[in-house]
């Protein structure tokens, strides 16, 4: 709608990259994130922050979010009942979520009223 929501997007995803973030920025449109991404591509490389900005759809995000993660029902089991191999694997998973950089994750998500309505919010995953 011409609000500059992609620009602030951009800007932000840039600015927490340079902080020491990973930046995941979330948007339920495929063609939308990959618009939004190739053109601030040229940004995203100046400032070498590339390989730490992901623009994809809730879905996309969320798949590789848990396929990275492995197998999510051992994490949850390991996070609420933790014993002995459990909690060292919890702490383990924790690990691998900041990545081998040590980068905390961070979520931005565009057209968040989206986000919100009955399809996203509160439905249930179904890959």
């Amino acid at each position: 709608t011409g609000e500059g929501k992609s620009v602030t997007l951009a800007v932000a995803a840039s600015v927490l990259t340079l902080l020491g973030f990973n930046v995941n920025c979330a948007c339920y449109s495929d063609y939308l994130s990959k618009r939004d991404y190739k053109d601030f591509e040229r940004l995203f490389c100046a400032l070498g922050v590339q390989r730490y900005i992901i623009y994809g759809t809730f879905n996309e995000l969320s798949e590789n979010l848990i396929n990275e993660q492995g197998n999510i029902r051992d994490q949850v089991r390991a996070m609420i009942l933790p014993t002995g191999d459990d909690e060292k694997k919890a702490n383990d998973d924790l690990d691998s979520v900041l990545g081998d950089t040590g980068r905390a994750n961070v979520l931005l998500i565009d057209e968040v009223d989206v986000f919100f309505n009955k399809q996203f919010y509160g439905a249930y995953y179904t890959p």
